[in-house]
């Protein structure tokens, strides 16, 4: 609570909507390129040219709130976070933001082993021509409900992370057919499937399939070393088996606790600034302005309708 001319304000926290650095960071505990790094379960990685981490049928057992107050994580914990101070959980308010976990994360990191990965998954130059053809071709044939168009496989390294979800939701399952194998195919659906349940908006649907999205993320990571070798199962990659637990905990869809809102609103911070100098300052005075202003917002109902002229 907090004390302003004779006001008592109340301030809740929710959740702390970050990516795994800053949340390291906010809950002191080692980053995610350390062995003891997962942030839900106690599993120690091991060493394969970097940090990855093997789970069989038998899943590690999940950290406590208790035990994270009590500093009994010596090898995960650096120091005892400021948040214990002020009575907050340090597990269950950090839910992981899918925008860098999978759709930077893993989605990249897939679509990289394909271009440059091991022999067992890595495409011909052939086949990520087609790919990329395939990509192309759903160019100006995407709803306009879609920020962005797809864009060739070459541009990968400057996709943004609408883009990479786009194609583990959308495009991929359609331009990844009868271009990988059937193994791979298979592998990549069963990403696409959990996210497109913990995704669903409706409680009902989505709640009564999360046990199911559970299984395929778990089966995911499991095979994910047979698909793409040994050092696939990184941080990110091992993390997906704990996403349907925040979609429980919070009993809401994985876009209501992402970062992809706060990116959005951070665009439209960044075109308030005109100049290095000052630019807090600058965001501020940008913010009291609109605030102040008296623009009638309309009321007029928003129409969804469907064109048949092509998207240049």
């Amino acid at each position: 609570m907090a004390v302003d001319d004779d006001k008592l304000l109340t301030v809740k926290v929710n959740a702390f909507i970050c990516d795994a650095p800053a949340r390291a960071f906010l809950k002191c505990t080692k980053g995610h390129n350390a062995y003891y790094s997962c942030e839900r379960c106690i599993i120690k990685g091991v060493w394969h040219g970097r940090v990855v981490f093997d789970i069989n049928e038998n899943l590690p057992p999940l950290r406590t709130e208790e035990d994270f107050r009590n500093l009994a994580y010596s090898d995960h914990q650096i120091k005892k976070s400021p948040l214990l101070d002020i009575g907050l959980p340090c597990i269950t308010s950090f839910p992981l933001d899918y925008m860098h976990l999978v759709c930077l994360g893993v989605v990249k990191r897939l679509l990289t082993y394909l271009k440059h990965g091991p022999r067992e998954c890595e495409l011909s130059h052939q086949q990520f021509s087609l790919l990329s053809q395939k990509l192309c071709a759903l160019n100006s044939k995407m709803p306009r409900d879609f920020a962005r168009q797809p864009r060739s496989m070459y541009d990968m390294d400057k996709w943004k992370a609408t883009e990479y979800r786009q194609f583990v939701l959308y495009t991929g399952p359609l331009v990844l057919r009868s271009v990988v194998s059937e193994k791979l195919y298979s592998h990549f659906l069963c990403l696409t499937v959990a996210l497109s349940i913990l995704l669903e908006s409706n409680d009902v649907t989505r709640n009564a399939y999360l046990d199911y999205a559970k299984e395929l993320l778990i089966h995911f990571v499991q095979s994910g070393k047979h698909m793409y070798g040994e050092t696939f199962t990184s941080y990110n990659v091992h993390t997906l088996i704990h996403l349907t637990e925040d979609v429980q905990h919070f009993n809401t869809s994985l876009n209501d606790i992402c970062a992809f809102q706060f990116e959005n609103h951070l665009h439209k911070l960044k075109k308030s600034v005109k100049k290095a100098q000052n630019p807090i300052a600058q965001v501020v005075k940008r913010i009291t302005e609109i605030d102040m202003s008296r623009t009638k917002h309309s009321t007029k109902l928003r129409c969804l309708y469907v064109s048949t002229k092509k998207k240049g």
